[in-house]
């Protein structure tokens, strides 16, 4: 009787310890994620003056270890087309801004793509 107890004591303390191992990481994946957000926003909106880039490739530091390598790639090439709009929104050329237009364009869709991916990490599963 009092080894099942034990064990019984002993089963819950590991399922807490699961269970704060689990919210740490859901909080650390959903602050990489609305960094994410809020630094695709920001270049999108802002451009350059507002520390976009070293706030997107903090988060595709910490997404290596927290989505695994397609998100890190992903924000990889969201960086580098902001870098690229980023240019061409300065450019007083029309050619140059339309193509703006169609970079923001591949900026949305590949945000959408990182958001697929990083979504499947958000949940608290029991």
């Amino acid at each position: 009787m009092f080894s099942g107890v034990g064990a019984f004591f002993a089963y819950r303390a590991w399922r807490q310890k699961n269970d704060e191992i689990k919210e740490k990481y859901f909080e650390r994946r959903l602050a990489v994620y609305l960094n994410v957000r809020e630094a695709v926003s920001n270049g999108l909106r802002r451009g350059s003056d507002f520390g976009w880039s070293s706030s997107l490739l903090d988060a595709k530091q910490r997404a290596e270890f927290l989505f695994g390598p397609d998100a890190q790639n992903a924000l990889v090439e969201i960086h580098d087309l902001l870098a690229e709009h980023d240019g061409l929104v300065s450019s007083d050329d029309v050619a140059e801004r339309t193509k703006s237009t169609e970079t923001r364009k591949r900026i949305r869709k590949k945000l959408e793509e990182v958001e697929v991916i990083m979504k499947r990490y958000l949940t608290i599963a029991k």
